[in-house]
């Protein structure tokens, strides 16, 4: 029997060894987790993290369609913990993880490496969820972006987060983007019994970009922004960031 795992940093607030909050990778990851859900794909789900706690390694049962193997921490963010978790990551890849399985990772730097070398001698499947180049965030070295860049494309399928991706990336293979969390939640309004005043948008539909700006003409700040001139009226931009 093969079995999809699903590796990465998922961190919600009610997680049972509370790690640290990677808010962006939890909202990413819980929607392809319901996604899969919705056409009836279970899957097993290898939690990592750090803690500020010392915490034993979890296994929990949520649903017939979801498993979290909840990694075990040493306290703190730092060589003992790092290490930890590597041994962890290394037990999984070597013991647990078949052949005739599939690997959902959602891609870390310094992890893929260590996935890719497994791949090599396991053949199991990879799917990777290419959320960003981390050298190209740091601002590294061309040298360091192509490399990472090739590390990646070493996977069977992706999954981009842009249309960026696929033509950065050196690669034939299967892909498909997702931008985010496609479910939109609209409010209800409540009613209560003392009178407060409101700020109204009137009507107007506001978009936020949230993440890197640089001077790439290219860069995903100047995507989002050109993407403005395909909507309709009625929608504003507004621009968090860092860079």
């Amino acid at each position: 029997m093969s079995n999809i795992y699903y590796m990465g940093f998922l961190s919600e607030p009610d997680n049972p060894n509370f790690y640290y909050k990677h808010s962006g990778a939890n909202i990413k990851i819980n929607y392809m987790i319901k996604a899969l859900h919705s056409i009836g794909i279970g899957v097993l789900f290898f939690s990592l993290g750090f803690s500020s706690k010392n915490k034993s390694f979890k296994k929990i049962k949520y649903s017939d369609f979801l498993t979290i193997y909840y990694a075990a921490t040493i306290r703190g963010n730092n060589l003992f913990s790092k290490t930890f978790l590597l041994v962890q990551i290394l037990f999984f890849l070597t013991f647990v993880l078949k052949k005739k399985d599939t690997l959902i990772f959602y891609h870390v730097e310094r992890i893929l490496p260590i996935i890719i070398f497994f791949k090599k001698i396991k053949k199991f499947k990879l799917i990777l969820e290419v959320e960003e180049n981390y050298n190209a965030v740091k601002g590294s070295s061309l040298r360091d972006i192509d490399i990472e860049n090739n590390q990646i494309a070493k996977a069977d399928s992706f999954i981009f987060v842009n249309d960026l991706f696929p033509k950065i990336i050196d690669t034939n293979k299967p892909y498909i983007v997702c931008y985010g969390d496609y479910n939109l939640k609209t409010k209800t309004k409540t009613k209560t019994k003392t009178k407060t005043k409101t700020k109204t948008n009137h009507g107007i539909i506001e978009l936020v970009y949230a993440g890197l700006i640089s001077n790439e003409l290219y860069g995903d700040v100047y995507l989002a922004i050109d993407a403005m001139h395909y909507l309709k009226e009625g929608y504003c931009l507004k621009i968090i960031g860092y860079g």
